[in-house]
């Protein structure tokens, strides 16, 4: 008789703790649960804040893409549009909207451009639009004459940027505007690619950066180091 007992009691727990899962009272058994081990994907978009550029440890870095379907198609001189052409109008709107307290995009941009006369037709932008746009905005534009790896570098640790004009080489072949944006850990350069935001996920060593700068630049160029102006760091 008391073997029946616990039988019959055994049987009704049994039928209990089938009924429970049944409603899902005991989540642990979720057959969802894996999805909680799952990586996200990265969700950065092509243009906006980008969370792994670093001007400094506290601030992020506003990038924008010239390919990004926002204003790719945009003709920049009413003829050429944004996602070929449009490097330094792209650049230009990065130095301002990260140096200065204004936002602008690279449609703003490449109408400034065009209306002040640094569009080239079919040819992007003329070299000066980026010291000269960069001086027009409020910022600081000097051209660094020497060429290492440490003077590479060092404008970068007082949260300045530098714009490289690129010859033939891993970001283009022909001409190309770049920013670069921080030094890592390693002494590699972290990049602002207006065209290719892959670039930006890796850092570059700085020999190379040197190597493949472009031989034609004028205005300074091919090497611009940008600033905000003594006015615009009291203000802030």
């Amino acid at each position: 008789m008391r073997k029946k007992i616990l039988l019959f009691l055994f049987i009704i727990a049994a039928c209990f703790l089938f009924a429970a899962i049944k409603v899902n009272a005991f989540p642990i058994f979720s057959s969802n649960a894996e999805s909680c081990f799952k990586p996200e994907k990265n969700s950065t978009k092509s243009s906006g804040i980008l969370s792994s550029l670093y001007l400094s440890p506290q601030s992020s870095f506003i990038y924008y893409s010239q390919t990004d379907p926002e204003w790719k198609d945009y003709l920049y001189g009413g003829r050429d549009p944004l996602s070929k052409y449009g490097c330094g109008p792209t650049v230009l709107a990065m130095l301002v909207s990260n140096l200065t307290s204004r936002t602008v995009t690279p449609v703003d941009m490449a109408d400034w451009a065009s209306e002040h006369g640094y569009w080239s037709a079919g040819g992007g932008s003329r070299h000066n639009l980026i010291p000269e746009g960069a001086i027009a905005f409020g910022l600081k534009a000097e051209s660094l004459s020497i060429r290492s790896p440490e003077a590479l570098k060092l404008p970068l640790y007082y949260n300045k940027l530098i714009v490289l004009l690129m010859g033939p080489g891993h970001f283009t072949q022909r001409g190309h505007f770049i920013i670069l944006t921080g030094v890592t850990d390693n002494g590699n350069i972290t990049v602002a690619d207006p065209f290719n935001p892959s670039n930006n996920a890796v850092s570059w060593p700085p020999e190379l950066l040197l190597d493949e700068l472009s031989s034609r630049s004028t205005a300074g160029g091919p090497v611009w180091v940008i600033s905000a102006s003594a006015k615009m760091e009291q203000e802030s």
